[in-house]
């Protein structure tokens, strides 16, 4: 990884998933999240994963992790922007799709 800005989140294909259980497959889908997300854990930053699994229009399947505990792939009921994209997407490494906040001040929900 280059000094491109820090992506807010990322859409890993789930082909990244390892472990034989849910909570090994999350946690391998979360430790790819840290390293793209740059997550500073010794600041005290995690990373967030969406227990919901994205399929694009190809058939292929992604897992949504975010550096915001209230980001979702939308904007939420009642935001004027309701249900419309948060992130603006780009194509990363290995598949991965990278959203930079369209609103970063707005969305993330960190103090």
């Amino acid at each position: 990884m280059g000094a491109a800005a820090r992506p807010d989140a990322v859409l890993i294909p789930s082909s990244y998933k390892r472990g034989s259980n849910s909570r090994q497959k999350i946690h391998s889908i979360l430790d790819v999240a840290d390293e793209v997300l740059r997550t500073d854990k010794a600041a005290g930053e995690r990373t967030y994963y969406r227990n919901t699994e994205f399929r694009a229009a190809d058939g292929s399947h992604y897992n949504l992790a975010t550096r915001g505990p209230l980001c979702t792939m939308l904007h939420p009921t009642g935001h004027p922007r309701e249900k419309t994209p948060r992130y603006r997407w780009e194509d990363g490494e290995g598949g991965m799709r990278l959203g930079y906040l369209l609103e970063p001040e707005y969305i993330i929900g960190q103090s």
